[in-house]
């Protein structure tokens, strides 16, 4: 398998944005798969462009990515020849014009028209030999239950008498009645023969009527629910006999009467006596004494506590007669009371603690004595009558930003900082001179930012170039593209500090593509087709916007590829605007700025398709003094005149990620500062 890559080889190192095309995807072997060669007869092809010849009336074309091949037909007065001839052996696969017919029960011609066969009026389906016990022989006798009939080679003729016309199928028998039979209280016969009718009689106050499928049983108008022969003994016949304890009474077929004397309404039972206590019994009582009457229980009490005590209570109680122990305190303790005396405020025996908590205490955290003294430091304290101490605080200060300052709070710190800017000029548009870039060198420049910038893209004044290019017409139905690529990068740095103070260290960074396409499609007609022009580009922070213009090719002997006013857009001095999201705050800042520039074709038809291309031609910057300035003391005089601000070729396009000494930044001519602003959009 072949391998592609480029001849220039980048050595430069990656950005660490994947989203770019990086050195090392310029580096790597391309993706392509290759036909390595192609054999024909004896001969073989492995390098330059395989072709194919049109020979012995087959001619080649091309239909998009495939082959196309045509055979002629004319050579040879039209006639009724065959398309597509036979091969040499395949005669044993057909019948001769000659050959002889051979039928059984058929006879027949064959010709170089056709086959004729003839068949006699036979059946014209005829039965397998071993397929006759399939069917009834016309001689066959009949043999029928409740049936007569004969058997011929007219058909079967049955007799049925005049029996039910419908028979009932063999399987439905237990869906119909065979015989019935009664169980229980019986009377009469209990079953019936097999076959015979279903009766159902009225009697006995039941009517019966029918109605279509439907059987009505009517009853009078009798008791709707009788009683069982059986529940007689459930009920007191009319005519029993009263009998009653303490009352009288009758029976009869209205009701039963009770009548009872004026007795009490609802009696004790006999053996509840032991419940109650009688009228005449004595009162006993401990502390206390009593009558009983059968008009209640009279209790007299004496004038003693009217609740007692339990008698594992006492120690909850404190004994009349204990002694009183207090700290810094004195008293009595007596079954009138307890007395209690303490010490005047101030007083020698007191010994008070007072101690401070939390985090912003200063000194020591405790205090003791008999007078503790609170002092106010930038805060007022005032006693009251009411035994309270007011502490007061002066009133909050609040701190507001204006103008170019912001104020932000995070815990007990206050930021501040200026307002971000969405706009900054590092150079003004006067004195403007030409600049370019090459391939693997970039240019350095200082500046400062005076104040908080926050910015999405950096706006650079520049000039595109644009390039025309043709291709002559050829007999192939083809397609091809291309496409140029270029591609500026910006980098911002810092001086570093300590042992890096010599050097550019590494802030932050943007890239900004422009991406210029051409596309040909060559249709079946080698003078008719189609090509597009198309550009990528960033503009105002964003990298995707697009034109593109279309073109349609007939009858033409060149697909021209020319410049027109789609190409002028990007021509002359324009406004590059590259994508460079930062935020910078106030300091020196360096940029460095570089360009890398390469194409990619698909298809061979048009080699030259990028040759129509709008690219970076180069940038304007202000000038400065055109000469060297070295330092005192010092012979050569190869210094720039402005520290920092030059070329740098170490790092390739757009220098490096990680950081620039300063003794690699090489003399320019007028040291020219590229016009830039950074700018935010919404």
């Amino acid at each position: 398998m072949a391998i592609i890559k480029h001849v220039f080889t980048n050595a430069k190192a990656d950005l660490a944005d994947p989203t770019i095309v990086r050195p090392s995807d310029w580096n790597s072997a391309h993706a392509i798969t290759m036909i390595e060669g192609v054999s024909a007869g004896t001969q073989v092809g492995s390098s330059g462009t395989i072709v194919f010849a049109d020979s012995n009336g087959v001619s080649f074309g091309m239909n998009a990515n495939t082959i196309t091949g045509t055979v002629r037909t004319d050579y040879q007065s039209a006639g009724a020849y065959l398309t597509t001839a036979m091969v040499s052996n395949a005669g044993s696969n057909f019948v001769a014009a000659t050959a002889a017919f051979a039928g059984t029960s058929a006879s027949g011609t064959i010709a170089s028209n056709g086959i004729s066969v003839s068949i006699g009026p036979y059946i014209t389906t005829a039965m397998a030999s071993n397929r006759g016990s399939d069917f009834v022989a016309a001689t066959a006798a009949f043999a029928g239950t409740s049936a007569s009939g004969t058997i011929g080679s007219a058909g079967i003729s049955v007799s049925i008498g005049p029996y039910i016309t419908t028979a009932d199928l063999s399987a439905n028998s237990s869906n119909y009645f065979r015989n019935w039979k009664i169980a229980g209280n019986t009377a009469g016969t209990t079953s019936s023969q097999q076959g015979t009718d279903f009766w159902l009689a009225g009697g006995q106050g039941i009517t019966l009527s029918g109605n279509s499928n439907s059987i009505t049983l009517s009853v009078g108008s009798y008791i709707t629910t009788a009683m069982a022969s059986n529940r007689g003994s459930d009920f007191v016949a009319a005519t029993a006999a009263f009998a009653g304890t303490s009352a009288s009474g009758t029976i009869g077929s209205a009701g039963i009467s009770v009548s009872i004397g004026p007795y009490i309404t609802t009696a004790m039972a006999s053996n509840r006596g032991s419940d109650f206590v009688a009228a005449t019994a004595a009162f006993a009582g401990t502390s206390a004494s009593g009558t009983i009457g059968s008009a209640g229980i009279s209790v007299s009490i004496g004038p003693y506590i009217t609740t007692a005590m339990a008698s594992n209570r006492g120690s909850d109680f404190v004994a009349a007669t204990a002694a009183f122990a207090g700290t810094n305190a004195s008293g009595t303790i007596a079954s009138n009371g307890i007395s209690v005396s303490v010490a005047a405020p101030g007083a020698a025996a007191e010994n008070n603690w007072v101690t401070l908590l939390g985090a912003n205490v200063a000194g020591s955290s405790s205090a003791s004595g008999s007078t503790i003294g609170w002092s106010g430091i930038n805060l007022t304290l005032s006693g009251t009558n009411n035994s309270q101490v007011v502490i007061s605080a002066p009133a909050t200060t609040s701190f507001v930003g204006s103008g170019a300052i912001s104020l932000s709070v995070n815990a007990s710190t206050i930021t501040v900082q200026d307002v971000p800017s969405s706009y900054f000029a590092i150079h003004p548009a006067v004195s403007l001179i030409s600049q370019s870039m090459g391939q693997s060198t970039s240019l350095v420049f200082p500046m400062c930012i005076p104040y908080q910038l926050s910015v999405s893209f950096a706006r650079i004044m520049m000039s595109f170039s644009a390039a025309s290019t043709s291709r002559t017409v050829q007999n192939v139905v083809t397609s091809c593209s291309g496409e140029i690529y270029s591609t500026v990068n910006l980098v911002a740095y810092s001086m570093g500090t300590g042992g890096n103070s010599e050097s550019l260290q590494y802030v932050t960074s943007g890239q900004g593509v422009v991406t210029y396409r051409n596309y040909i499609n060559v249709g079946a007609q080698s003078t008719e087709g189609s090509y597009t022009n198309a550009i990528t580009f960033p503009s105002r922070g964003s990298s995707n916007s697009a034109i593109a213009s279309n073109y349609s090719v007939s009858n033409a002997n060149s697909y021209q590829f020319s410049t027109t006013a789609f190409h002028t857009a990007f021509t002359n001095i324009r406004y590059f605007d590259l994508p460079f999201q930062a935020n910078l705050t106030p300091g020196a800042y360096w940029f460095c700025m570089g360009i890398s520039s390469n194409s990619a074709t698909n298809g061979t038809f048009f080699s030259n398709i990028t040759g129509c291309l709008v690219r970076y031609s180069h940038h304007y910057a202000m000038s400065q003094i055109n000469a060297a300035v070295e330092i005192q003391g010092v012979a050569a005089n190869t210094t720039n005149a402005l520290n920092g601000c030059g070329s740098f070729t170490l790092g390739g396009a757009a220098g490096t990620t990680s950081s620039i000494g300063m003794n690699q930044i090489s003399r320019s001519a007028s040291h020219p500062l590229p016009w830039i602003q950074l700018i935010r959009s919404a």
